[in-house]
């Protein structure tokens, strides 16, 4: 048996990335960003819903170190048949469900939207969610009813959030304000779940160290590599 650490170090199968690019004539070109191993196989499939303004692929290092263990990822989900490498399948019965700051949010929303389907996700991860700039401004739709286990679904949560996430940088307000932030989203949660604070650490120190570094003139950041962070 593995240890237990092991999960935060590299995982033992190649993977490869992806990126497809759709188009309608009447919108502008989407593109998806999936990450998976090249080992012939079936493996779970996580589905990623990045932040507000973000990029789908400035998440490289953080999918790229999931997907090494085993696991295809999709940001957003797509039609995977026609583009996964030969062989690698999904396993269409282990679907899990996760997103960043406002991206989290959305999880959790499509999370509480399909829960009744016979395709409902398995498990949900909030990285950081933030569900509006106060609790007066919800985004709509507005999922925070502020009462504690309010949320009516019953899969496994996991809620991460970040101790610098709530502090403004100077004039700049904070990217996961109170009241809309991941100690509400773990509050509203049902059994099983649980939390997580990364200590020392801004909110989008999880996104690849070149974005982070740059993102971290407007919003609070830990010191050095953001590598531990992600792992």
């Amino acid at each position: 048996m593995a240890a237990i650490s092991d999960v935060f170090e590299t995982g033992s199968y190649d993977i490869t990335s992806i990126t497809v690019t759709t188009s309608h004539a009447s919108k502008p070109p989407v593109e998806l960003f999936i990450i998976a191993p090249t080992t012939n196989g079936t493996y779970p499939v996580l589905l990623f819903c990045h932040g507000f303004y973000l990029t789908n692929t400035w998440y490289s290092s953080l999918l790229q170190h999931i997907a090494s263990h085993g696991y295809i990822i999709v940001a957003p989900m797509v039609r995977l048949h026609s583009v996964l490498p030969n062989n690698v399948n999904r396993d269409d019965d282990k679907l899990a469900l996760s997103g960043h700051s406002r991206g989290g949010k959305t999880a959790f929303t499509l999370a509480l939207a399909i829960k009744n389907t016979p395709s409902k996700f398995k498990a949900l991860i909030g990285i950081d969610p933030v569900a509006g700039s106060s609790s007066s401004m919800q985004l709509p739709p507005k999922i925070l009813q502020y009462i504690p286990r309010s949320f009516d679904m019953s899969i496994p949560v996991a809620v991460i959030g970040t101790e610098y996430g709530n502090q403004r940088l100077g004039l700049i307000p904070p990217f996961a304000p109170d009241g809309v932030n991941h100690l509400e989203f773990f509050s509203e949660s049902k059994p099983p779940v649980c939390y997580l604070l990364a200590n020392g650490y801004g909110h989008c120190d999880i996104l690849d160290d070149w974005i982070a570094g740059y993102l971290s003139y407007i919003c609070k950041s830990g010191k050095g590599s953001k590598d531990s962070m992600r792992k």
